[in-house]
């Protein structure tokens, strides 16, 4: 069974932080990319950022962000690499992963409404059977969203509301008869969502920002999960240039995709 898995969201085009992570994380089973990798652009620009990881993570799964223009998921596709509306089996654990989030005020590439999210959530299920407790014992299951589930730490804005997605609560709050729940989902989305917080049977974990150098760090024991909540230890002129870059391209990415959007 996979051992020690790294979990890294909101990269928003940030590379400078990638080898600092890759060292302090060597050796990692797994890692987990929970989307907006680029800021409002395509696949040209996430393969540039996810090469250091692929490099350093043998064994890498990804969802695309909700400011990820679609040609990210195809991209991931094509590498090998998606979890978006899907599941699998990998190290004794069960993976599945939805990208994008419920609708914003940003009207962002990848947005979906509730109806359809519930829909990709479903589809990533563990077969029908297994859990059941006639056919086959369940593996432990990570769910990987970009999105959080709504009213929990995970989801809350800096001015107090809750943002995230009512379909994901419902999915990790509802009966399941002929599967198990997830018992981990690693989500992030709204940066200052830092925190841990059960839903049900289910522990819902957000980092935060890895534009931030923020990340998780999941150990694994006997089919059990613990979060830490990492962040890395960065020197001060470093910070405070990336996170400039990281302002200027988001900028310029949201407002080219606006006015392709209004020139459409």
């Amino acid at each position: 069974m996979l051992q020690r898995i790294v979990f890294v969201t909101d990269l928003h085009d940030l590379r400078a932080f990638l080898p600092a992570f890759a060292e302090v994380e060597a050796g990692a089973d797994l890692c987990l990319v929970g989307g907006d990798i680029t800021n409002f652009a395509g696949a040209a620009e996430a393969r540039a950022v996810l090469a250091p990881l692929r490099e350093a993570f043998p064994r890498l799964r990804a969802v695309p962000g909700n400011v990820d223009r679609p040609g990210v998921a195809g991209l991931l596709e094509e590498e090998g690499l998606p979890l978006h509306g899907r599941g699998e089996a990998m190290g004794g654990l069960w993976l599945s992963g939805v990208g994008g989030s419920n609708h914003t005020p940003l009207r962002a590439p990848t947005e979906y409404g509730e109806e359809a999210l519930s829909a990709l959530l479903r589809a990533g299920q563990p077969p029908a059977g297994q859990g059941s407790g006639v056919t086959a014992p369940a593996p432990p299951w990570i769910l990987i969203t970009h999105v959080p589930p709504r009213d929990t730490v995970a989801d809350r804005m800096f001015a107090g509301p809750h943002v995230g997605s009512r379909a994901l609560r419902g999915f990790l709050e509802e009966a399941a008869p002929l599967w198990h729940r997830p018992g981990l989902n690693l989500c992030g989305h709204i940066h200052e969502g830092i925190g841990q917080e059960r839903v049900g049977e289910t522990l819902v974990c957000n980092p935060g920002a890895f534009a931030s150098g923020r990340y998780a760090r999941v150990l694994v024991r006997d089919g059990a999960f613990r979060v830490e909540l990492c962040r890395l230890s960065l020197p001060r002129v470093l910070r405070l240039r990336a996170r400039a870059q990281m302002i200027t391209s988001k900028v310029i990415g949201y407002g080219r995709h606006r006015l392709s959007s209004l020139l459409s």
